[in-house]
């Protein structure tokens, strides 16, 4: 008999917990770590250590803080005795470091059937003390995965305390929302399953939905549901109920979903520049042949550079900031921040971000180096491809260049005072390689040199015989000023 089911993996993530973090060590670990993840997808393990690192004095030994820089610490540490020239103190200093954090930490024991469910911290809205209602709803929820009847026990507490207008955290609203999804779904099947039935369900979900709707796989799983019952699903509510008078509006094209405040020319605008630019990135990588996105990549207008930065945690002179989630090489979440006082976000941020959120698509297995990354954004823009050229000249005659050998044995840029370098030189030697033969044919290479290393991928797709061939043509077809100085 067919029945509809919650996928609890997708909500291992709650953690209610009864003495709540203070909210500037909760945020400073937070972000340390939302960092250090980018850092790793991004293949740059140094920086992930780094990161964390900055907020060691504030984790109280956080099983899933100290887990991710056991991670850290092991693929910089594989990557150092993969390295050419191996560090051999760094190698020795992050043994050491290993073997502390295992003896003082050991890692987690494996979590059986009978474990309740495991817990990842979702960043509070607020710092204040829970009710005593609140903490019994949080109990009843984090034993629900042994004890079921608890979901209906937790509803009923969590619905209680809202009614009696106490503050709830993000967090707890997601709770109360997955314990709302999960009761609609049994209800559903235990019905006759008919319109009536339908209809009910459908839209105890949706307003379950809108208690949390930045938690993307709650939102996922949910609007899975809803197609599965045989309701239609509207479109995510950018806010929860407790600000249901906000400003935010959202407006769909056939890949994206743009939330924006006030009125809605920019808006429309940006999203039909967003499907042109999708198609031309797409088509200039890999092939014309471009399928719709089943998950709608969602673009955030922030109104404000202030307001950009406090949501996206980004510098405030940032334009633009990309962010994709993998399940099972699949990508989940597509988002773009951008502000709606950068007068070229369509034409400049846009097209950049856009880049390394399609990169997740052309590259899901392994992602490509940092340096690729860049120059390929870099390119979907003419005026910062402008701007990188005037700028590789400068670094050029200041001899900031780095050679291409040891460029490419670089992570990302060593110091913050060689960003700038680095940015001009990646999207310099990118471009090189693009108008060597063509922008396919530098994407087959970036998988060859995945699969087979650097020097055989450059033989097999360009014909240069070592790193310091291309080094060569580089110099000779690109520095074509301040020639002689040495870079």
């Amino acid at each position: 008999m067919f029945r509809i089911a919650l996928a609890s993996f997708a909500f291992a993530g709650f953690l209610l917990a009864a003495e709540p973090t203070p909210l500037d060590k909760s945020l400073a670990i937070q972000r340390a770590m939302a960092e250090a993840k980018a850092h790793l997808a991004a293949g740059q393990p140094a920086d992930a250590a780094t990161a964390l690192e900055g907020v060691l004095a504030k984790i109280n030994g956080d099983a899933d803080f100290l887990t991710m820089l056991r991670q850290a610490y092991g693929e910089e540490l594989k990557k150092q005795k993969l390295a050419r020239t191996p560090d051999a103190k760094r190698i020795a200093d992050l043994e050491s470091k290993l073997a502390i954090l295992n003896k003082s930490y050991p890692a987690p024991e494996a979590k059986t059937e009978a474990d309740p469910v495991p817990a990842r911290k979702i960043e509070e809205a607020r710092s204040s003390e829970p009710s005593d209602t609140l903490k019994k709803a949080a109990e009843l929820f984090q034993a629900a995965s042994r004890q079921p009847k608890n979901y209906a026990e937790a509803a009923t507490l969590f619905r209680r305390a809202h009614e009696a207008k106490e503050p709830f955290s993000a967090n707890q609203f997601a709770a109360w929302a997955y314990c709302r999804v999960k009761l609609a779904a049994d209800g559903w099947n235990q019905s006759k399953r008919d319109a009536a039935a339908t209809a009910a369900a459908v839209a105890e979900i949706e307003d379950a939905l809108a208690l949390a709707p930045e938690h993307a796989e709650l939102q996922t799983a949910g609007r899975k549901l809803i197609q599965d019952v045989g309701g239609r699903p509207s479109p995510a509510k950018p806010k929860s109920p407790e600000i249901a008078e906000s400003r935010w509006t959202a407006i769909d094209s056939e890949n994206f979903r743009i939330r924006f405040q006030g009125t809605p020319d920019l808006a429309r605008d940006l999203l039909a520049k967003a499907e042109a630019a999708r198609l031309a990135i797409f088509t200039r990588w890999a092939s014309p042949k471009v399928s719709t996105w089943a998950a709608k990549c969602d673009l955030v207008l922030h109104p404000t550079a202030a307001e950009f930065a406090a949501s996206t945690k980004q510098p405030a002179e940032a334009t633009g900031h990309a962010f994709i989630k993998f399940e099972a090489k699949q990508v989940r979440d597509r988002r773009i921040d951008l502000r709606a006082d950068d007068a070229t976000a369509g034409d400049d941020a846009l097209p950049r971000e856009l880049t390394h959120v399609i990169l997740a698509d052309l590259f899901p297995d392994r992602a490509p180096p940092v340096w690729a990354a860049i120059g390929m954004a870099v390119l979907a823009t003419t005026s910062e491809s402008e701007r990188c050229q005037r700028t590789l000249e400068r670094c050029h005659r200041a001899g900031e260049l780095y050679s291409v050998s040891a460029f490419l044995d670089l992570a990302g840029p060593p110091k913050p005072e060689t960003v700038t370098a680095y940015y001009v030189e990646s999207a310099s030697l990118v471009e090189h390689l693009v108008k060597r033969k063509d922008a396919n044919t530098f994407r087959i290479f970036l998988m060859d040199a995945s699969r087979y290393g650097l020097e055989k991928a450059l033989d097999r797709q360009y014909g240069y015989s070592s790193i310091k061939a291309l080094d060569d043509d580089w110099r000779h077809a690109t520095l074509s000023t301040a020639r002689g100085q040495k870079p």
